[in-house]
């Protein structure tokens, strides 16, 4: 649809501020249950999202750091951005009358993207593509699709685990997800599938590679390797965990030794990813230099 001139606005009659502070009150009152379902399933024990919660920190942050570019554009409104609202409005209604709290976080992210259009126009919105959209990670996915592709996850995890085990001479018996050494047992549990790995670094490669301001199919791959890097790191936690187990027995690798393995292999992950990182990034500038 075509755009509005700067001059009609809806912020040209406002003062940003005062407008912003009763949009952002106006939002916390429509949306108050969805967000105490985000703050539930954020701080739910071995939650997948429990990063969600600097998800806005960030973004807001992102667009704070292109405050100089935004001010080169002017103000416009997009009646693209109404329809988006209102979508977003009816999607969020529908959701609460049927308590179904994943399409109704989904909606904040269309209702963002609407007023952004709305108020300001494509081509802000255009530069806030990526900020905004950041916001993606911090709305969990409904349990039944977090099963469909945790499960998978943790039987390949387990299973390789099982396979490296053996090939180190060690015998280990597999069932399901539990691994039965000679004198131990070891019970695979879902932070040790790799989900949650994957979902975190899903969130740090597109933040990494929107650093790098690389080009989209290298922003895509980032994305894509952050998939093996979260099955291998883990693997190799199931791998720990089995070697202290058959040595130490299975109260050894559990408790404060099993949340330690967790951190560790995060932090391998990430020097995983950003290693990556900065591979591509060498690619592209040798590219560049011929």
């Amino acid at each position: 649809m075509q755009e509005r001139a700067h001059h009609i606005s809806p912020l040209s009659r406002t003062p940003l501020a005062l407008f912003l502070a009763l949009a952002l009150a106006l939002l916390g009152a429509a949306y108050w249950s969805t967000f105490v379902w985000l703050w539930e399933r954020a701080m739910a024990p071995d939650s997948y999202y429990s990063h969600a919660l600097l998800i806005p920190f960030i973004s807001a942050y992102l667009i704070w750091r292109r405050r100089e570019r935004l001010r080169e554009f002017q103000w416009e409104s997009s009646l693209m951005g109404l329809v988006l609202i209102l979508f977003a409005l009816a999607a969020h209604l529908l959701s609460v009358l049927l308590d179904v709290y994943f399409t109704s976080g989904f909606s904040i992210l269309a209702l963002v993207f609407g007023l952004s259009l709305y108020l300001f126009g494509y081509r802000i919105t255009r530069e806030l593509l990526f900020p905004l959209g950041f916001l993606v990670f911090m709305f969990p996915l409904p349990g039944a699709a977090l099963d469909a592709i945790g499960v998978p996850m943790k039987l390949f995890v387990t299973t390789s685990g099982a396979k490296i085990v053996e090939l180190l001479g060690i015998p280990v018996i597999q069932e399901g997800f539990q691994l039965h050494f000679p004198s131990a047992s070891l019970v695979i549990g879902n932070p040790c599938s790799g989900l949650r790995s994957l979902i975190s670094l899903l969130a740090l490669g597109s933040l990494y590679a929107y650093f790098l301001t690389v080009p989209l199919h290298v922003f895509i791959s980032m994305l894509i390797v952050s998939i093996p890097i979260a099955l291998f790191s883990n693997i190799v936690r199931v791998l720990t965990l089995s070697l202290i187990a058959h040595r130490y027995g299975s109260s050894a690798a559990t408790g404060s030794v099993h949340d330690l393995s967790g951190f560790v292999v995060f932090v391998l992950a990430l020097v995983l990813l950003l290693g990556i990182g900065r591979l591509f990034e060498w690619r592209l500038s040798k590219h560049g230099s011929r």
